[in-house]
């Protein structure tokens, strides 16, 4: 449960709508206003595509890629990668659609199949609720969705937040993440193999 003074997924809808003068709402319980929606919609897109890239906290490693009675891996609704964690010349996995469900897929030379050993560890980076994510991360979600939601519902006219708030915010972010991870010289922050759902991380590349 998030403390009083951490960012709550009310507080920032709350801040969202302040840029449209509007009054702020005492719940997020259905139904919605449509700005309220709107603001939650915002919060959604921003938030799916910063968990994306990876963090300390949404990331495990050595986790088992487990296969079904028929070999095959079914890729979880919360996962947004899949790493290998010893990538190897005989696997290139990358997520496809099969008969509607969407599994790894081994796309190496001379695989091409969706059958998987059930010896593969990998890195899952996994999406996890707005209260779950550390301060840092929430702020900085809320002022990108803010920008987002004014940007889009004023037509481009100018956001409650300014672009250098939004540059501090993502410092902000980074500090934590550097003061989580005492990341060193020979860490590797890129992921080699990176299995995507398709949305852009937050410096804006895609698989």
């Amino acid at each position: 449960m998030a403390v009083p003074s951490q960012t709550t997924l009310l507080s920032a809808v709350c801040t969202i709508l302040r840029g449209i003068n509007e009054a702020p709402v005492s719940s997020l319980a259905p139904p919605f206003t449509d700005d309220v929606g709107f603001a939650l919609s915002c919060i959604d897109e921003i938030q799916l595509e910063v968990l994306g890239h990876g963090w300390s906290f949404n990331s495990e490693s050595d986790l088992p890629i487990v296969p079904d009675i028929d070999g095959k891996y079914a890729i979880p609704s919360d996962v947004l990668q899949i790493t290998l964690d010893r990538p190897s010349c005989g696997y290139d996995l990358v997520p496809r659609d099969d008969s509607g469900t969407l599994r790894l897929y081994n796309r190496a030379r001379g695989k091409h199949t969706f059958v998987l050993p059930s010896t593969l560890k990998a890195t899952f980076v996994t999406l996890v609720d707005f209260e779950d994510m550390p301060e840092p991360f929430r702020r900085y979600v809320t002022l990108r969705a803010s920008r987002a939601f004014d940007a889009r519902l004023k037509n481009g006219d100018a956001s409650q937040f300014s672009q250098e708030e939004v540059v501090q915010a993502k410092k902000a972010l980074r500090d934590y993440e550097c003061d989580a991870n005492r990341p060193t010289v020979f860490d590797n922050w890129s992921a080699a193999r990176v299995l995507r759902r398709g949305r852009p991380n937050i410096e804006g590349g895609s698989w």
